[in-house]
């Protein structure tokens, strides 16, 4: 069994970018806000899709399934998972209500054979009682500042993990606001090159639950490059989020024509297992060469 403890902390209002993971992932060390705890050899690295995770039980300290997850809310310039979106049922008394919760009052058990990836939640409940949470039909506007600073004072005292984290490495540079969205909505997301020409949509975000940070996008492009119906997984710091003269955010994809014409691409109904360090390392590999000048790029080269 292996318990990845997650790491979180109240909201950083500046933002910072993600990190492209060596393909080295079995022997990586964490570089984020997160303690691994491996008990068993890592054939399978704790990377999921997002729709893969959502629905994903959630249990208490003894094992105990109390609820769900509804969806993650990350950080977009920086590619940080911040909060779990739970839903309890009737537990504790708190009804159908949501509630976003910290990752820093999460555990999470990757799978295996005996059972099923999970969260686990270690909190009385009288504090699930008195819990902020909100309505699945009225989520709370991410932008707000006070929200943030509401849950993240709530949950301080719950905590799963050792203290004096380490910081993250992650820096973005000239980003001036935090970006807070649900992971899926970020599916259908436009995605555009550096002279802003559309290229195609995002389909779905690979997240890593060590690092608790986006991964890859999974794009797909349509008839663009002749690249067909395939989709491509491409690591997160190869792209920089904007927004239009609508407001409406979009992402900037700094990779080459030529790297994509060439690009590992997959059947968008036959997923590779996104958790197989092979894979990840055939990625990382192919993108290496342009993502490595970025400044999220401070790991050190796929060897």
């Amino acid at each position: 069994m292996r318990l990845f403890k997650l790491y979180g902390s109240a909201i950083a209002l500046a933002c910072a970018c993600p990190v492209l993971a060596s393909a080295d992932d079995v022997n990586q060390k964490p570089n984020v806000k997160v303690d691994v705890e491996v008990t068993t050899p890592a054939s399978s690295l704790p990377v999921y899709r997002v729709h893969e995770m959502v629905g994903l039980e959630v249990r208490d300290a003894a094992g105990k399934n109390i609820g769900k997850l509804d969806d993650l809310v990350v950080e977009l310039n920086s590619g940080e998972v911040r909060y779990a979106a739970l839903s309890f049922g009737g537990f504790a008394g708190v009804g159908n209500k949501l509630f976003a919760i910290p990752l820093s009052a999460l555990a999470f058990e990757h799978k295996t054979k005996e059972r099923a990836s999970h969260f686990i939640l270690d909190m009385p409940a009288e504090k699930f009682k008195a819990a902020p949470g909100f309505d699945k039909d009225h989520w709370p506007d991410f932008a707000d500042r006070n929200w943030a600073a509401e849950i993240d004072k709530y949950y301080a005292d719950v905590k799963v993990a050792k203290k004096n984290p380490p910081k993250t490495e992650k820096a973005r540079g000239n980003v001036g606001a935090s970006s807070l969205v649900r992971a899926t909505k970020v599916e259908g997301m436009a995605v555009k090159n550096d002279a802003h020409e559309s290229l195609g949509k995002v389909e779905d975000l690979v997240i890593d639950m060590r690092h608790a940070d986006i991964r890859y996008a999974a794009l797909s492009f349509g008839g663009f490059l002749g690249l067909g119906d395939k989709y491509f997984a491409i690591p997160w710091n190869g792209f920089t989020v904007r927004s239009d003269s609508k407001e409406k955010e979009h992402l900037i994809l700094h990779v080459s024509k030529d790297r994509l014409k060439n690009a590992p691409g997959f059947d968008k109904k036959h997923w590779p297992d996104v958790g197989d360090p092979r894979w990840s390392t055939e990625v990382d590999r192919h993108y290496q060469d342009e993502l490595r000048g970025t400044t999220a790029a401070k790991e050190k080269p796929v060897k």
